[in-house]
């Protein structure tokens, strides 16, 4: 019997290897695709593909994949959006308000890249000389 040390390579079942070598890939896809805060952003959405009921932002921030700060989550929202937002100034009742919101138009355009990468990733429907429906 060896003995194993640190710089030994464990020898991973092929099926397993192809698993973690499609993450790494759709993580540096998913890295590229994010212009500001990348990193943070990538680990973002491992948090929410970790966590099994996110309901609220502080629960995403406590979820293993994400370690950066609460406050950092802000942060990659705002980054992410702030090509889409609109500032206008509203006059109500004698005051003036600003007021945001997202261009629809502008906001498809940024997240198209990655409604794409991700359909593509989808498994695609076998051919099958039937289709199967369910009646509940």
């Amino acid at each position: 019997m060896t003995k194993k040390t640190a710089g030994d390579k464990v020898k991973l079942p092929h099926s397993l290897q192809f698993c973690i070598d499609s993450a790494r890939i759709f993580q540096k896809e998913l890295l590229n695709l994010f212009s500001n805060r990348s990193y943070a952003s990538l680990q973002l959405v491992e948090a929410l593909a970790h966590a099994p009921k996110p309901t609220t932002v502080v629960e995403l921030s406590q979820e293993i994949p994400f370690q950066r700060s609460y406050s950092t989550i802000n942060k990659v929202l705002n980054a992410f959006g702030a090509e889409s937002l609109i500032t206008k100034t509203v006059n109500a009742g004698g005051t003036t308000k600003i007021a945001q919101s997202i261009d629809p138009v502008v906001f498809s355009k940024i997240t198209k890249p990655f409604s794409d990468m991700f359909v593509t990733m989808l498994p695609q429907e076998v051919n099958r000389k039937f289709r199967l429906y369910l009646d509940f």
